[in-house]
């Protein structure tokens, strides 16, 4: 569930329907100004009270669904709607319907704490600067021994993936502890705006239709080369992809 914007739930009826109205709250209005194509100034518009969790509970007491979820994904912001009470609600509904909860943490010095409400989800996907603010350490240190740091706060029942931008991607499997790295496709002059989203669409979506944790991260990586070979935040087709993978092959 990303942080702070609209929820939309399937019902048996097989529409989407549900949004959930808080009163008062703000969309999310984002600008950004580019010179030549690239981004050099972000302006977000928006509210980071707290979200009381009642709402949230009666809407996800309601939800049914015609075919059984694959994956939720927890995309935190710190902007209020994710918060201990409502990410339990989500947490439940995913044991219920056995999902797997994919977590893109955001970490801050000043609110590092937050991040011990995702203990215990599915897959969790911090880059490496994250990675570094949830385990204490520095970009210095070694990524097995950072990667162990994360896995002991938060315990990850299915894989941690630290992503490392140009460098790729850092895999550790929870049950074998094996470790894999995954090297970047390069790109010329990338425009990073939307890789992070991008990446954990693709690697949600892959594990969703019964990818491997290593097959699901080869697709998000690749998918998000193709998302930074982008001017702004762009989509990825599948024609694309599929072009993609079979270059790499």
């Amino acid at each position: 569930m990303q942080d702070n914007l609209r929820i939309e739930s399937r019902f048996e009826s097989g529409e989407l329907s549900g949004i959930i109205p808080i009163k008062n709250r703000k969309t999310t209005v984002k600008r950004r100004i580019g010179i030549d194509g690239k981004t050099v100034l972000r302006e977000d518009s928006e509210d980071h009270d707290v979200v009381d969790a009642t709402c949230i509970e009666n809407h996800v007491n309601r939800l049914k669904f015609n075919e059984k979820p694959g994956v939720l994904i927890f995309s935190d912001y710190d902007k209020g709607f994710l918060n201990q009470k409502t990410v339990e609600l989500f947490k439940d509904l995913c044991m219920r319907y056995d999902m797997k909860s994919i977590v893109d943490p955001k970490p801050s010095e000043e609110n590092l704490g937050r991040i011990d409400m995702f203990k215990g989800c599915y897959g969790i996907t911090p880059n490496i600067e994250e990675a570094c603010e949830i385990s204490g350490l520095t970009k210095l240190s070694k990524l097995e021994e950072i990667c162990g740091r994360c896995i002991d706060r938060l315990q990850p029942k299915g894989f941690l993936l630290i992503t490392l931008g140009g460098n790729g991607m850092f895999l550790h499997e929870m049950t074998d502890g094996s470790n894999t790295y995954i090297p970047a496709v390069k790109v010329k002059e990338p425009d990073i705006v939307g890789a992070g989203d991008t990446s954990i669409a693709a690697l949600s979506l892959a594990l969703a239709a019964g990818a491997t944790h290593y097959e699901a991260a080869m697709l998000a990586n690749y998918a998000a080369s193709i998302a930074v070979s982008k001017k702004g935040t762009a989509t990825v087709k599948r024609q694309e992809l599929i072009d993609m993978i079979k270059k790499m092959d």
